[in-house]
């Protein structure tokens, strides 16, 4: 597939427009025809968007089995890790995984603090979900899921009018 082409998936994904960027996928070939990192991250996200979420998963799984450097999986099989191992194992993938990226990849490393935000709440573990939601911040302060994050993490505390305040934000 043509980079031209992800591109336009991706950006579809993004405008919330799953059902459109998946027909552009299908017109092209599928979710099998997504090979690459990028492609085979964008193809689990949309399987999982679209209501196959189990089929999302095992497409992540496949594609870190594939490539196992790619960082910005890192995120998607934390999620897997999560539902399969549950959140402390989950945890020590992403923490793992986070100390081996490079510096400059900021948006996955941005991304792995964001599931280590999410797990800690899970957990209610909020000082360290804090600290990891700060870490992500710091990375990529314009990321509108981590106004989600910061929002999930501000529910789970109780503090629901912080919270809508933080998802009006995104």
């Amino acid at each position: 597939m043509s980079l031209a082409l992800l591109q336009e998936i991706e950006e579809l994904y993004r405008q919330g427009k799953f059902l459109s960027a998946y027909r552009r996928c299908e017109a092209a070939g599928g979710l099998d025809a997504l090979t690459e990192a990028r492609g085979r991250q964008i193809a689990g996200r949309l399987a999982t968007r679209l209501g196959a979420p189990r089929l999302g998963q095992a497409i992540h799984w496949r594609a870190w089995r594939q490539f196992p450097d790619s960082a910005p999986l890192v995120f998607y099989v934390g999620r897997c890790w999560r539902d399969r191992k549950g959140p402390w194992e989950a945890i020590k993938f992403l923490k793992k995984q986070a100390a081996q990226m490079a510096p400059d990849d900021r948006k996955a490393l941005s991304d792995a603090f964001a599931g280590l935000t999410s797990l800690y709440t899970q957990l209610r573990d909020f000082e360290a979900a804090e600290r990891h939601l700060s870490r992500a911040l710091a990375l990529d302060d314009r990321d509108p899921w981590l106004c989600v994050t910061r929002g999930a993490l501000l529910e789970a505390q109780d503090r629901r009018d912080e919270a809508l305040t933080a998802y009006q934000s995104a």
